[in-house]
């Protein structure tokens, strides 16, 4: 009885002032808001799981510059080094972000991608939709150069064709072999890739 009689004085004064109820509630507005989009950002980026299965058994490594204070890229040759001398982990693979400009077939553009070593999806547990993955000789320096490409860029540019498989690309003025077509939704850090 006592809490209706409280709610009921709260509604009278909040009609005696109107200027003050509008700043209230639009303070309890941006509030929750801000609240919610917070959250919204924690849980997807701190909360949830990894979407690869294992994600438990996932480790990113990155070198930490002391002088400079931040995290440094690991040399090729450096990271050939701990795949062979790291019996604690299964697998390790390496990946860098450049993006890449694709010509042929059709219109130019600028697509998010990744150059990747030949393990990276089987560390991950990722399977090719179509294809395969890549082979340890297109991972070696010089060797024959090859493409897996995502579901979204396999439907616009190759109509969902198998053909595909095969066919040459241009990224950034070289020529790939796909070998692969990821599955659908695959996404990696925070973009979606469509070449790697």
């Amino acid at each position: 009885m006592e809490a209706l009689r409280e709610i009921r004085y709260a509604a009278r004064s909040l009609r005696r002032s109107p200027g003050f109820s509008a700043a209230a509630i639009l303070t309890l507005a941006l509030g929750i808001g801000a609240n919610t989009a917070i959250f919204s950002v924690l849980e997807g980026v701190v909360l949830a799981p990894l979407p690869y299965p294992q994600p438990d058994r996932l480790v990113a490594i990155a070198l930490y510059n002391r002088a400079l204070k931040y995290t440094t890229s690991l040399s090729y040759p450096d990271f050939l080094d701990w795949q062979r001398n790291s019996p604690s982990f299964d697998e390790i693979a390496a990946f860098v972000s450049p993006g890449f400009y694709l010509t042929g077939p059709g219109t130019p553009e600028h697509v998010d991608g990744k150059d990747v070593s030949a393990g990276f999806f089987r560390t991950l547990g990722i399977s090719p939709e179509l294809g395969r993955s890549f082979s340890p000789e297109e991972d070696r320096y010089g060797g024959p150069r090859a493409a897996m490409i995502s579901d979204r860029l396999w439907r616009a540019r190759f109509g969902a064709s198998r053909a595909a498989l095969g066919r040459t690309i241009s990224l950034d003025h070289r020529d790939y072999t796909i070998v692969g077509v990821l599955p659908p939704g695959f996404r990696f850090d925070s973009s979606q890739a469509d070449e790697l």
